[in-house]
């Protein structure tokens, strides 16, 4: 998707580079004449708000066949709006607004197949039944400066994470969050990822992320699970 979605801005680049860019990898693909577009993964192309590259892509795409396909694991992430984008990319006009989003209406768009109903070929369940529970780990004594740095990271991430809602922004909240993940992974992870957060912070003139690397606007546009890839790719490259 990020290979061919339209792009309005990118640092270093005139106005002529973008025209081509966009000409060569968005324009001709949409004016390509499809028969079919198949979207998998296609959730991504809800975006956070109209404006994002992805959900652009999605309406050229929309346009661009007569038939289009979307398919996801998870089209719904708990976000109206961005729900609505997706749906809306189907058929704009019986989704005109977020109002527009009810099980009535959404339901002869889309077709749900829930895992525990999966079945292969023979008929049979395709997925064994999964059973959880939880496992209370208590901390042994030699593991206690683990527990302390556990601690303020989470200290940390809770007053981070509060403050990134009152401030409606969720991307930041999320990177909060992934800080517990990487404090688990290992000492090193949680290291150099707080290293990095203190230098945006000592230079506000930086990408407002944890990751130098990456524009605010594009850390929006990744999931989850492409947030968490990126920084373990980051980290590689640094050597770690």
């Amino acid at each position: 998707m990020d290979s061919v979605k339209p792009m309005d801005k990118r640092r270093g680049w005139t106005k002529e580079q973008l025209a081509e860019y966009n000409r060569d990898r968005f324009e001709d693909l949409i004016a390509a004449g499809w028969d079919l577009v198949i979207v998998d993964e296609a959730h991504r192309l809800g975006g956070s708000t109209d404006q994002v590259a992805r959900y652009k892509l999605g309406q050229g795409l929309g346009e661009a066949a007569p038939y289009f396909l979307l398919l996801s694991a998870t089209p719904h992430q708990g976000k109206t709006d961005a729900f609505y984008r997706l749906i809306s990319l189907l058929d704009p006009v019986a989704f005109p607004d977020i109002t527009s989003i009810t099980r009535s209406r959404v339901q002869p768009y889309v077709i749900r197949t829930e895992k525990r109903r999966a079945i292969n070929a023979q008929g049979e369940p395709l997925f064994k039944p999964r059973q959880t529970q939880l496992v209370p780990v208590s901390w042994s004594a030699k593991h206690w400066q683990h527990r302390q740095l556990y601690k303020a990271v989470t200290d940390y991430v809770r007053e981070g994470y509060n403050q990134a809602l009152k401030q409606k922004k969720s991307y930041v909240g999320f990177l909060m969050i992934l800080m517990q993940r990487l404090v688990t992974s290992s000492t090193r992870a949680i290291r150099t990822t707080l290293e990095r957060r203190l230098q945006v912070l000592r230079e506000p003139e930086e990408q407002l992320t944890l990751f130098p690397m990456f524009a605010a606007e594009e850390w929006v546009e990744l999931d989850g699970q492409e947030q968490v890839e990126s920084i373990l790719t980051t980290r590689i490259k640094d050597g770690d």
